[in-house]
């Protein structure tokens, strides 16, 4: 039992991770942006497209808020619940 609970806990490390990980990447790619063109992108699909960003969209759900285009966005990502799909 103890055994099983470690490696539950290394799991969420884990995943925690991935989720700064992804978070670092898309604030990078959209500070990137913010950098080459004088403002924020209006979506993350433009990062997308223009800027290389990969997002696995069937394990993350990303919320972009953007009130202006010299503020930087609100960007919240969210690890999907995947072991209920399986």
């Amino acid at each position: 039992a103890i055994k099983r609970r470690q490696e539950d806990a290394a799991y969420e490390r884990q995943q925690a991770e991935n989720l700064k990980q992804m978070e670092d990447t898309i604030h990078k790619a959209v500070l990137n942006c913010y950098a080459i063109e004088g403002s924020y992108p209006a979506t993350l699909d433009y990062v997308e497209q223009y800027y290389g960003l990969q997002i696995d969209h069937d394990r993350y759900d990303v919320f972009y808020e953007i009130f202006a285009q010299n503020i930087m966005p609100e960007i919240t990502v969210i690890e999907k619940d995947t072991e209920s799909s399986q």
